[in-house]
């Protein structure tokens, strides 16, 4: 796929927090933005539970002021 779109691969190792802070500052959104929700009184779905609050949470995310730009 990186290829298709011209892109070229940087892998980094797994255990470099510095390296991964980006993605790790959104896994800790999307953690906390999942919290709120309180899905433990939610009816979730069969086929897709979690699709609308994942849905939420990247709007969110896309559609914040980040700091770093």
């Amino acid at each position: 796929m990186c290829n298709n779109y011209g892109i070229i691969a940087n892998p980094i190792t797994s255990h470099n927090p510095q390296a991964n802070s980006i993605i790790e500052r959104i896994n800790k959104v999307v953690n906390d933005t999942l919290r709120l929700f309180d899905l433990e009184k939610e009816n979730l779905e069969e086929d897709k539970p979690f699709e609308y609050f994942l849905q939420s949470t990247a709007w969110a995310i896309r559609s914040a002021y980040h700091t770093t730009l």
